[in-house]
């Protein structure tokens, strides 16, 4: 007991101890999100004085410049200890430097040609090392945050000079060049002055000198001839033009924070919007040349899943991805929220109430990526399925496409099911839903249900499937695809006609193809009266074993069919392996026939016709030697 007692209190003593923990944990995060709110209530707030006013000038003074010397001194003193506490760090990312600038040096080299899309990265192989150590090590470290102000303004003022010379390689344009330089050389001496602490009434009239500058350069841009109405250019001038109007009134009338951060949030989205056109670039031709890459395309299974198809997936996802976190970086760029993750938590947090249901951003996303991801997964298995399953046994390709169709329609239920269990529909919420659906199937969508039970029915009972040549209202075609409304077939004359699933399910389809391949071929002969008959069906078994794909068994049936009008008709009747060749086939037959008529001397007439003249002129009369038949003539003359 007295055991069980002390562990008690030990108990309780720890959970004192968490308790009093969460407590100042709370605490400290109530004071840094009411100091965070605080500055962010500064912003809008005059902390200058106003530039039209003598107190501004009176400013500047021995004081002042004296506070900056020592700011600028204490910037610019390493700690003692700064080998011990940040050599390691240094020292990570000088070695990966030096490894990555070795290494693009020795690409740059090799003998293979480099695309255009990613040679200025190796022409510029020391701006590429320092731009990916400094990002890469930045992304798995929080480093930055503990380095002197000195080390941290060199970061800054290194990778922002490789980008720019990355940027200036990548984009072939002159203008872009020139604003790229411009914003470089902006962004570098704007932080500078920051960094190392310029006084409040130095950086508010650098401020407006910076606005200042940039009015007439921005008008100069709007006012320059364009072909265009509204180009690109000419908008990012227009809205140039007003954040520097905007920052020039501010800084004039005292608000000297509202004009810093304006000023940082500018520089810094034309920053990000750079790189992220830069980056979505390099990543779908990165993908494509990933993608086309021999170890890839010769995949049996990639083959299935279509490379191309692939490729275009990855890079709708990617850009989605990109894309969205371009969004969450502008958002904290301009201090709507403190960091992305407090960005996109409020983003998705926000809803809206239907009567009892509250439908949430979230939840949509959610609901929206199960199903997208169910799709992604429902095609991957499938051309899993079929190259690894399917295609070594060697199944038909009706078989192959049913089962398919059938294994996407599985997935996606259970799918939609998942998503509907997220997105918080209870059964009575769905039986509601159902309850409407069968209203609107009961007002207007027989139709579109009818056909998709038909496709069901077309996937189990298998009257047509997927290759099959069918015969269906005077057109002809193979069968391409069964969808879930809709059958696609594609005729010889490849144009591709849609059939609504119910068409095939109510209405007469001739399959030639349905049980067997094989298909009858048969080919009218006429021969001229006289000829031998016993000859000519002998020819014709011939020509019949002289071409090698008319197949033995069932064997070639010479008929004689009747007494034409101008001929004794035959017909040559064989089996083909399939109907693809039935008229190369027929061709190929005729022709035969053809040539053993001729060595043979069996005559292929023309049409005879008996004409029986019942008159005839009298000029052709002559001709030929009969008497013209006189003709009498009565004449009365006339009164005078």
């Amino acid at each position: 007991m007295q055991r069980i007692s002390q562990v008690s209190s030990e108990l309780v003593r720890g959970q004192q101890k968490y308790a009093s923990t969460q407590e100042i944990l709370a605490s400290r995060l109530n004071t840094i999100d009411e100091t965070l709110d605080h500055l962010r209530k500064d912003t809008f707030r005059r902390n200058a004085i106003r530039m039209f006013e003598a107190d501004f000038y009176r400013q500047f003074n021995r004081d002042l410049f004296t506070e900056f010397t020592g700011s600028l001194t204490i910037s610019l003193t390493l700690p003692d200890n700064f080998v011990e506490r940040h050599g390691d760090v240094i020292g990570l990312y000088l070695l990966s430097i030096i490894i990555i600038t070795l290494l693009f040096v020795y690409r740059n080299r090799q003998s293979e040609p480099l695309t255009a899309e990613w040679a200025f990265l190796f022409k510029r192989p020391l701006a590429g090392a320092i731009f990916i150590s400094i990002v890469i090590i930045s992304l798995f470290t929080d480093l930055d945050a503990n380095l002197p102000l000195l080390f941290r303004w060199l970061l800054y003022v290194s990778i922002t000079i490789a980008a720019m010379r990355l940027l200036n390689a990548f984009y072939a344009s002159p203008g872009v060049k020139k604003a790229i330089r411009t914003i470089a050389v902006v962004s570098i001496v704007t932080e500078s002055l920051r960094y190392f602490g310029l006084p409040t009434p130095l950086m508010q009239l650098y401020n407006a000198l910076l606005c200042a500058m940039a009015i007439p350069v921005c008008w100069q841009r709007i006012r320059r001839p364009d072909k265009e109405k509204i180009s690109q250019q000419r908008v990012w001038a227009y809205l140039l033009l007003t954040v520097a109007l905007i920052g020039l009134t501010a800084a004039v009338i005292g608000f000297e924070n509202f004009t810093t951060t304006l000023i940082d949030s500018t520089l810094t989205t034309f920053i990000i919007l750079i790189l992220v056109k830069m980056v979505l670039h390099l990543s779908d031709r990165g993908i494509e040349a990933l993608m086309q890459t021999e170890w890839i395309r010769n995949r049996h299974f990639m083959q299935v899943l279509g490379v191309d198809a692939g490729t275009g997936k990855l890079q709708l996802l990617l850009k989605i991805l990109i894309l969205a976190n371009t969004v969450l970086a502008l958002m904290v760029t301009w201090n709507l929220f403190d960091n992305s993750t407090e960005a996109s938590e409020a983003i998705l947090g926000f809803e809206y109430t239907v009567g009892e249901t509250s439908i949430s951003l979230k939840m949509v996303v959610m609901v929206v990526v199960v199903l997208y991801l169910t799709t992604i997964i429902s095609w991957v298995v499938q051309a899993f399925v079929d190259s690894q399953i399917m295609t070594p046994r060697k199944m038909d390709i009706g078989v192959k496409e049913s089962l398919k169709r059938l294994a996407h329609y599985a997935l996606f239920t259970i799918g939609f099911l998942i998503a509907v269990s997220m997105a918080g529909l209870g059964l009575q919420n769905f039986s509601i839903i159902v309850g409407a659906l069968g209203v609107g199937i009961g007002f207007g969508l027989q139709n579109i249900v009818n056909n998709f039970v038909s496709g069901l029915i077309l996937l189990f009972e298998r009257p047509v499937k997927v290759g099959d040549v069918i015969n269906i209202d005077q057109d002809w075609g193979t069968i391409t695809r069964i969808g879930l409304r809709s059958t696609i077939f594609e005729t010889f004359d490849r144009s591709e006609i849609i059939v609504p699933n119910a068409d095939l399910i109510s209405q007469k389809v001739t399959n030639w193809t349905f049980s067997s391949k094989i298909v009858r071929v048969i080919l009218p002969v006429g021969v001229a009266y006289g000829s031998p008959l016993d000859k000519v069906l002998e020819i014709l078994a011939r020509a019949a074993k002289e071409n090698p794909d008319v197949l033995s068994y069932p064997a070639p049936s010479p008929i004689f069919i009747g007494f034409g009008n101008s001929s004794i008709d035959f017909e040559l009747r064989v089996w083909i392996h399939t109907i693809d060749d039935r008229l190369r086939i027929r061709s190929e037959l005729g022709v035969i026939i053809d040539r053993l008529f001729r060595e043979e001397g069996i005559e292929i007439p023309f049409p005879q016709r008996d004409l029986h003249l019942r008159s005839i002129d009298s000029n052709l009369q002559t001709l030929f030697g009969a008497k013209p038949e006189r003709t009498q003539v009565d004449t009365q003359e006339a009164p005078e």
